[in-house]
């Protein structure tokens, strides 16, 4: 999935943001790909590229220090979750749907889960990121 197509997508279901914020840099990728022993993909960069300019419910994590969205990095809510919760250290949270649930992108696999923090579970919701992105539409609806 190409950077224009994964545009599209949020085009159609998003607003655009207020003010344009910071786009991560290479070294901001590198330094969270480092931690996570992981590579994220194109669809996964494009898409928290693409959260400087357009405005999604609820709070997509952060890559940049910058200026960006004011929600916390996706850094911090890990560090956070390995601190205070039961949580698998293969999991890298990147949408908090709020009461501590969030989508997570699994290291082992590269699929989308969602984590029901009240039963402290993980369930495979999408086979991959670019299936997660191609649902926004309904999920959002």
């Amino acid at each position: 999935m190409e950077y224009t197509e994964v545009e599209a997508i949020l085009a159609t279901i998003l607003e655009r943001e207020a003010d344009t914020l910071d786009k991560p840099t290479v070294e901001e990728w590198k330094k969270l790909s480092d931690k996570f022993s992981y590579s994220f993909s194109n669809e996964f960069k494009y898409f928290i590229e693409l959260m400087s300019l357009w405005s999604f419910p609820g709070e997509i994590y952060n890559v940049s220090n910058g200026n960006n969205n004011g929600n916390d990095t996706i850094e911090e809510v890990y560090n956070h979750e390995m601190r205070y919760g039961n949580w698998n250290p293969n999991m890298i949270p990147f949408y908090g749907i709020g009461n501590g649930d969030y989508f997570c992108i699994s290291t082992l696999d590269s699929k989308v889960y969602y984590y029901y923090h009240d039963k402290e579970e993980f369930e495979e919701y999408y086979e991959s990121f670019k299936a997660w992105i191609e649902d926004l539409p309904n999920f959002l609806a």
